[in-house]
C-alpha cells in the first residue's frame, strides 16, 4: 500500500503542476507520470494475481504505531501552518515548495522510524527539490521554474522511488 501512496502522491505533484509549465513539457510530464502510475499498478496487480505478490517494504507489525502517528501529525501541522504563514507573508508561490519540503521530511522521518534507508533517501531528494523551489521563489524565478523544482521534480522522485522499491521487492522475492 505504501508504494501506491508514494506513486499516487508523486503523480499528483506532477499532474497538478504540469499546467504551470505549459505545453509541450508540462503535458509530456503529466502523461509520463500517469503512465508510470498505471504501469506500477499493473505490475503490482499482475504479481499478486500470479500468486507471487510484491512484498510491501513498509508492511509489517508495528509499522503504523506511535512513531508513524507522530510523523504524520507533525507533517499535517507543518503543512497547514506553513501554508498559512507563507500566504500571510504574500509568498503564495512558496507554498508548493514548502509542501515538497515537508513531504520530503515526512519520508526522511519515516525512514528513520522504520529503519528504511531507501525511504529516507527518497525523502532527502524530495526535500531538496522543495528547498530549491523555495530558493527560486525567494530569488524571483518565473512560475514554471518553481513548478518544475517544487512540484514536477519531487513528484518524479516519488514515482521513481516507488518503482525502485517495487522492483527491488520483486527481485528479493524471486531470489
Amino acid at each position: 500500500m505504501g508504494l501506491l501512496i508514494g506513486a499516487v502522491g508523486g503523480t499528483a505533484f506532477v499532474v497538478f503542476n504540469a499546467p504551470r509549465v505549459g505545453a509541450p513539457l508540462g503535458v509530456g510530464a503529466a502523461v509520463l507520470a500517469v503512465l508510470a502510475l498505471v504501469g506500477l499498478i499493473v505490475l503490482l496487480v499482475s504479481q499478486r494475481g500470479a500468486g507471487g505478490g510484491v512484498p510491501d517494504p513498509e508492511a509489517g507489525p508495528g509499522r503504523y504505531g506511535r512513531g508513524y502517528r507522530i510523523v504524520v501529525a507533525a507533517e499535517g501541522l507543518a503543512l497547514v501552518l506553513g501554508a498559512v504563514v507563507l500566504g500571510g507573508l504574500g509568498l503564495a508561490l512558496a507554498v508548493l515548495p514548502w509542501v515538497a519540503l515537508v513531504v520530503g521530511g515526512h519520508f526522511v522521518a519515516l525512514g528513520r522510524v522504520w529503519r528504511q534507508v531507501s525511504l529516507a533517501w527518497v525523502g532527502r531528494i524530495v526535500a531538496a527539490c522543495g528547498a530549491v523551489g523555495f530558493a527560486l521563489v525567494l530569488g524571483g524565478a518565473p512560475d514554471p521554474a518553481i513548478a518544475v523544482a517544487g512540484g514536477i521534480a519531487p513528484g518524479a522522485a516519488l514515482l521513481a522511488g516507488s518503482w525502485w522499491a517495487a522492483t527491488r521487492s520483486m527481485s528479493a522475492a524471486i531470489h
